[in-house]
């Protein structure tokens, strides 16, 4: 029997292998509280305010901007040399040389099509790549055959297919 001065047992006797199982759990616990330590200071330092009157940052953004006054110090007259905005059909993924004329028998025949736009919607929501899309209605085709297969039996298995 050997003391013990652990939080649990404060100095009382107990076998080894309890002291020993005691010491192991508080330096885990210190290991531990130290790590979240070093974790908050790092995203302390990470989102630190800086004064913005002391340190002068200087934006690419700005690099594209010119002056078209006159140089009569009217700060009203700047213009992007570049467009600003992003068309987000580009983003998405879309390819402007099709034409939507080229769709135009689109007419589903099957009754339950809220699913598969609910995943088109979703695709556009979180700007999933067709692949995953293609993974996601395969594996609905399979878990709705898998619980009806009378009612779901016309699911479409791809994203090319629907």
């Amino acid at each position: 029997m050997v003391q013990c001065y652990c939080k649990k047992c404060n100095g009382d006797l107990v076998e080894t292998r309890t002291r020993n199982v005691h010491e192991a759990e508080e330096y885990r616990l210190q290991e531990s509280i130290e790590r979240l330590k070093r974790d908050r200071e790092k995203k302390k330092n990470k989102y630190k305010i800086h004064n913005l009157r002391s340190s002068k940052s200087i934006s690419d953004d700005e690099e594209d901007i010119r002056n078209l006054g006159d140089g009569n110090g009217d700060d009203r007259n700047y213009q992007f040399e570049t467009d600003p905005f992003v068309n987000e059909k580009e983003v998405l993924g879309d390819d402007p040389e099709i034409d939507d004329s080229d769709f135009k028998n689109t007419k589903l025949k099957f009754n339950d099509s809220w699913i598969l736009f609910w995943i088109f919607k979703y695709q556009e929501r979180f700007k999933l790549p067709d692949v995953a899309i293609n993974s996601l209605i395969g594996f609905f085709n399979l878990v709705l055959k898998d619980v009806d297969l009378q009612r779901f039996d016309k699911f479409p298995p791809t994203a090319h297919i629907a």
